[in-house]
C-alpha cells in the first residue's frame, strides 16, 4: 500500500487556517458555526498537537496527519479515506461510523479507541496499537493487520474478509484470554487433570499426581512463548511513547 495519497489542501472557506491555529480556536469556531461541515481535504499537519479538537463529521480525505497527536479527539462520522495517519496518536479517540478506506494507519496508536461501525477496507494497520479498541461491526475487509496489537480488542460482528492477520490474532477471543485458556493447568499438564482413580472425592488430583518431564517442558515452553509476545508488545508501545516525547521536546526547543 502506498505511504500516502495526498491531495492539495482545500481552504476556500478558511477551515485549514483555523485548525492550524490550534484546538482551542478551532473548537470556538465550531461552536459558533455548528452547522458548517469542516472541509479539511488534503491538509498537512504532520506532528501537530490537536488533542481535544472537535473533528466530528470533518472531511479529511487525503490529509497528511502522520505523527499527529489526536488523543481523545472526536472524529465520529468523519471522512479519512486515503489519509496518512502513520504513527499518529489516537489513544482514546472516538471514530465511530467514520470512513478510513485505504488509509495509512501503520504504527498508529489506537489504544482504547472506539471504531464501531468504521469503514476500514484496505486500510494499512501494520504494527498498529489496537489494544482495548472497540471494533464492533467495523468493516476491515482486505485490511492489513500484520503485527497489530489486538490485546483485548473487541471485534464482535467485524468483517474480516480478506484481511491479512497474524495467525495468533485470528481467534474470537482476546490475546490475553486465549493465552490464559492455552495455559490452563489442565491444558499444560494433562496428567494433573486426569487424577488418580483411587483418590477420595474431596482430595485434589493436583496434590497426588506428578506430570512427566515432557509435559512440564512443553508447558514451560508455551508459557515462555506467550510471555515473550506480551513483553514485545509492551516494548513496542514504550518505544512509541519515547518517540512522541522526543518529538514534543524538539518542538518545545524549536519554539524556544
Amino acid at each position: 500500500m502506498p505511504e500516502s495519497h495526498h491531495t492539495m489542501p482545500h481552504d476556500d472557506n478558511g477551515h485549514v487556517r483555523i485548525l492550524a491555529m490550534g484546538p482551542s480556536a478551532w473548537n470556538d469556531w465550531r461552536m459558533t458555526c455548528p452547522s458548517e461541515v469542516p472541509d479539511l481535504r488534503g491538509i498537512r499537519l504532520r506532528g501537530k498537537d490537536l488533542r481535544g479538537a472537535n473533528l466530528e463529521g470533518a472531511d479529511l480525505r487525503g490529509a497528511d496527519l502522520a505523527g499527529t497527536i489526536l488523543l481523545k479527539v472526536d472524529l465520529r462520522r468523519s471522512r479519512l479515506d486515503r489519509a496518512n495517519l502513520e504513527g499518529a496518536f489516537l489513544e482514546g479517540a472516538t471514530l465511530d461510523e467514520s470512513s478510513l478506506q485505504d488509509a495509512n494507519l501503520a504504527g498508529a496508536n489506537l489504544k482504547s479507541a472506539s471504531l464501531q461501525r468504521c469503514r476500514l477496507e484496505k486500510a494499512n494497520l501494520v504494527r498498529a496499537m489496537l489494544a482495548g479498541a472497540n471494533l464492533t461491526r467495523a468493516n476491515l475487509r482486505k485490511a492489513d493487520l500484520r503485527d497489530a496489537n489486538l490485546f483485548k480488542a473487541v471485534l464482535d460482528g467485524a468483517n474480516l474478509d480478506g484481511a491479512v492477520m497474524d495467525r495468533h490474532d485470528c481467534g474470537e477471543k482476546s490475546d490475553r484470554q486465549a493465552m490464559l485458556d492455552r495455559n490452563h493447568p489442565a491444558d499444560l499438564f494433562p496428567a494433573l487433570a486426569a487424577g488418580s482413580p483411587g483418590l477420595a472425592e474431596d482430595q485434589s488430583p493436583f496434590a497426588a499426581t506428578v506430570p512427566d518431564d515432557d509435559a512440564i517442558g512443553q508447558g514451560i515452553e508455551r508459557l515462555r512463548d506467550d510471555m515473550n509476545r506480551h513483553f514485545a508488545a509492551q516494548r513496542q508501545e514504550m518505544d512509541r511513547l519515547v518517540q512522541a516525547i522526543e518529538r514534543l521536546s524538539r518542538q518545545v526547543d524549536d519554539k524556544g
